[in-house]
């Protein structure tokens, strides 16, 4: 059975709010959400993390954020997104980043699956870092244009893609994120605990245009005064 919490890393202003109109410099943010992928089977595709980006990016953008939006990107299209952030950052500047699709753990390091990853066979693990997107080498490139505050939402903890469903007992693969460390000034929120595994949606007739974490996450994001550990207190409980 799934489990689902919710783990948050700070590493400078542990008591500060959602990141907002209060703060000082220019507010960006980047929001990608993918749903459909080239080469998995139909079983691995997604139905809500384009819903769920569209909403995040409503929200950021009622909240002041110049937003950035990208649906269903290749390699090629959110790396060209992403030089467009970094292009627009400057020294303290707010950034926030939010991720909703694959995302598969690799020896310890997080990366997040573009829509056309093709289609490797599990255990190739070299190859499917160098399809992927490395959740580190971002935070690297972030750094450097040294914004005053990163908030970073990886909506992307499900199940290994490319684990066929027969082999994960074998492949010993529990699916999820892992634990990072983040750089000063940056906050990562995850939508499930390290090694853990996130819900597309709810079994049976769920409705919902989102999931469950970002249904959650929402309101908390628009929530006056309220700080980023309290707002991930509160989604642990509410998820």
């Amino acid at each position: 059975m799934w489990r689902v919490a919710i783990l948050i890393m700070w590493c400078a202003i542990v008591a500060l709010t959602f990141p907002g109109a209060a703060l000082a410099g220019k507010r960006l943010a980047l929001v990608v959400g993918i749903d459909r992928y080239d080469n998995l089977p139909k079983e691995r595709q997604l139905e809500r993390a384009v819903s769920d980006a569209r909403a995040v990016g409503k929200v950021l953008a009622s909240l002041g954020y110049d937003v950035i939006t990208g649906e269903n990107q290749g390699r090629g299209e959110f790396n060209a997104l992403w030089q467009k952030l970094l292009e627009r950052t400057s020294p303290g500047d707010t950034v926030a980043v939010y991720f909703s699709g694959h995302g598969v753990e690799i020896e310890g390091l997080n990366f997040l699956i573009p829509r056309d990853i093709p289609a490797v066979s599990y255990g190739r693990q070299e190859q499917i870092k160098r399809e992927s997107l490395s959740v580190s080498e971002f935070l690297l490139d972030l750094r450097r244009r040294s914004p005053g505050v990163t908030l970073v939402i990886l909506d992307a903890c499900r199940d290994h893609p490319l684990v066929p469903e027969g082999e994960k007992a074998v492949a010993g693969s529990k699916g999820g994120l892992a634990k990072m460390d983040a750089p000063e000034g940056t906050f990562i929120v995850y939508a499930a605990g390290a090694g853990e595994t996130a819900l597309d949606r709810m079994p049976g007739n769920d409705t919902d245009a989102n999931s469950i974490f970002t249904r959650k996450l929402l309101p908390l994001m628009q929530t006056k005064g309220l700080k980023l550990p309290d707002l991930a207190r509160q989604l642990r409980a509410e998820v």
